[in-house]
């Protein structure tokens, strides 16, 4: 049986108005004479309160910061161009424009169900609110309970693969304080959050600005440097470009994270869905960009970080260095934005029968500060 789907996003109301107060008994007659007096009037009942500007975690995040989160949740930028679609096409770099394209519009179906659902379903549960409407409560626990266990496996990790892997290319002297930052920065994260989450988020939206600024810069060297048209051709047979096709498309699948501030937005049906085919767009663009040409610098496709290889190759070390740290903010982007998005999938509460946060005390003190 299909399910049709919710009807548009709810605003938030603030508490109803005080009743009245009932109307006064009328006097009883005199002694011996009178009856009692008439009991008093009921109370009036309660006004509806005004619309509140805001859902349950604040005022709403200005449409730019939000615009900006959208796109670094896209790789982000910078990632995708110099890290990840690198590495992913190193065994197909003679078709990477091809495959990237193929990627994208794989990528293009779970893009299309998610804008439908956003038109309707706007709240901070994500991707949870959607196959909670699409399948019900228990297909949507178990989603979130992956989601969440997943997270917490995918921190350390990626920790780990960016001061152990990635840093250590451009700044080799990090070594020493790898263990230390590995706790650090995590707590800094959090604690930006939690002292200026706006301010914080502001901070991330503009860096995802700068990435596509230098992606472009990168991307334009490459393809002054070496042809790009020939990466449109099939050089590969046809279930290998299917292969890398499919894991180009995985590496977008954080495109969704927008999709959980929807409780903290003006309108959020219509932003989020507004915002989800264009950060795609520009993530997907951006990957295009920095894979056209990669055949010509094949060599450095097996390196840990391609992009610090082929950026120092054309515009010195400076530029290379600037590459390998906006791969880096990259990916703590993505750590970053799926902490704040985490709480969003609370099935782990209601599936051991506990009330969910984001209704209650602690998702909004510790998950999701109300002070900026």
């Amino acid at each position: 049986m299909r399910r049709a789907l919710p009807g548009p996003a709810q605003s938030y109301q603030t508490a109803g108005g005080a009743g009245g107060a009932g109307s006064a008994g009328s006097a009883g007659g005199p002694v011996g004479q009178g009856g009692a007096g008439d009991a008093g009037g009921p109370g009036g009942a309660g006004g509806a309160g005004p619309t509140a500007p805001f859902g349950p975690f604040g005022p709403p995040l200005p449409r730019p910061v939000f615009y900006g989160l959208a796109v670094a949740s896209v790789g982000g930028p910078a990632g995708l161009a110099a890290l990840f679609v690198p590495s992913t096409l190193s065994g197909a770099a003679s078709s990477s424009g091809l495959i990237v394209l193929a990627g994208a519009l794989l990528f293009a179906f779970p893009v299309v169900a998610w804008y439908r659902y956003a038109n309707r379903v706007a709240s901070a549960g994500g991707l949870y609110s959607f196959v909670e409407a699409a399948a019900g409560v228990w297909p949507a626990r178990l989603h979130g309970a992956a989601w969440t266990v997943s997270y917490f496996l995918y921190l350390p990790s990626t920790m780990a693969y960016l001061l152990w892997d990635v840093l250590p290319v451009a700044f080799p002297g990090i070594g020493a304080a790898r263990t230390v930052l590995l706790v650090v920065v995590p707590l800094a994260m959090v604690g930006g959050l939690v002292a200026w989450r706006t301010g914080m988020l502001g901070v991330v939206a503009a860096a995802a600005l700068a990435q596509v600024l230098l992606v472009g810069v990168l991307a334009g060297w490459e393809i002054s440097a070496a042809p790009a048209g020939a990466s449109f051709g099939l050089h590969v047979g046809w279930t290998t470009a299917a292969q890398f096709a499919a894991s180009v498309s995985l590496l977008f699948v954080c495109g969704s994270l927008p999709l959980y501030f929807g409780a903290e937005l003006r309108r959020p049906e219509q932003v989020t869905s507004r915002a989800l085919p264009v950060s795609i767009g520009i993530g997907a663009a951006c990957a295009l960009a920095g894979a056209v040409s990669l055949a010509s610098f094949s060599p450095a496709l097996g390196e840990a970080v391609p992009g610090w290889q082929i950026a120092t190759s054309l515009g010195g070390r400076a530029f290379g260095v600037a590459v390998v740290v906006g791969a880096a903010v990259s990916a703590l982007t993505l750590v970053l934005l799926e902490y704040v998005a985490s709480p969003g999938c609370s099935t782990p509460w209601p599936a051991l029968g506990l009330d969910a946060p984001s209704s209650g005390w602690a998702r909004r003190s510790l998950f999701r500060p109300r002070w900026r």
